[in-house]
């Protein structure tokens, strides 16, 4: 959406949003639910902005509590029944009422920008965790339409993919070594140990990083603004070229 993008989002570095996180989730999956348990167990939710359904979305009227008890029985987390609980008691956790596709997934009239401007971080949840093949979708492409910082709960590598795109990331803030990790618990092992570190950022250390933080937002927030399309299109052509 053209019109979107040209309508460049503030970045006020002297304000502290009321919200650590921002994380949307509509399908269910299991990485999903370990990110929002994990959220709960450091007390974190309240400070976050989270959309979570107690409906299956790929099987409507199905609920979504059952799935928690494969967190439960494969907890290589040690999230206690007590945190996975109180959890579940909060859904549904609802952030706007577009059901959409085509509108969730291009923003029409940035409806989705008041969630950024009032949050700090970006926890964008990928369709893929558990999987051996890097996938970007537009879930990591928003953030950076909104000048926000964000972390990648993904695959192996997709923090990679969006540098060979163009893009820079925060291994200035935290350690971005997840990415080059190929165990999927210890990758979200290492993600958990994120969230709970930014968690416990002191009124100071927000302003400060705001402040660090705003040229890389303004670097990527240019790419997808100024002919993003030509400059993927260059970049995707360049990488399959060197593979073959």
């Amino acid at each position: 959406n053209t019109e979107n993008i040209n309508d460049t989002p503030p970045y006020d570095v002297l304000t502290i949003p009321p919200k650590l996180f921002l994380m949307w989730n509509r399908r269910l999956r299991r990485h999903r639910i370990e990110m929002a348990v994990n959220l709960e167990r450091h007390t974190l939710v309240d400070r976050s902005s989270i959309s979570f359904s107690d409906e299956d979305q790929d099987y409507p009227g199905r609920s979504t509590i059952p799935n928690f008890d494969k967190v439960r029985l494969n907890n290589v987390f040690a999230i206690d029944d007590v945190c996975i609980q109180r959890f579940i008691d909060r859904l549904p956790l609802i952030l706007d009422t577009e059901t959409n596709i085509t509108a969730m997934c291009q923003d029409y009239g940035n409806m989705s920008r008041q969630f950024y401007q009032q949050s700090l971080v970006s926890i964008v949840t990928e369709t893929n965790f558990y999987d051996n093949e890097i996938s970007i979708t537009e879930k990591s492409f928003k953030p950076t339409k909104e000048k926000h910082p964000f972390i990648i709960v993904g695959v192996k590598g997709v923090l990679k993919g969006m540098h060979e795109l163009g893009f820079k990331t925060f291994n200035e803030f935290w350690d971005e070594s997840y990415d080059d990790m190929a165990d999927h618990d210890e990758r979200m092992r290492k993600l958990m140990d994120i969230t709970s570190y930014i968690g416990t950022w002191t009124t100071e250390q927000i302003l400060d990083f705001k402040n660090k933080v705003k040229p890389i937002l303004d670097h990527n927030y240019e790419i997808i603004r100024t002919a993003s399309t030509r400059h993927a299109v260059a970049k995707i052509s360049n990488i399959v070229r060197n593979k073959l």
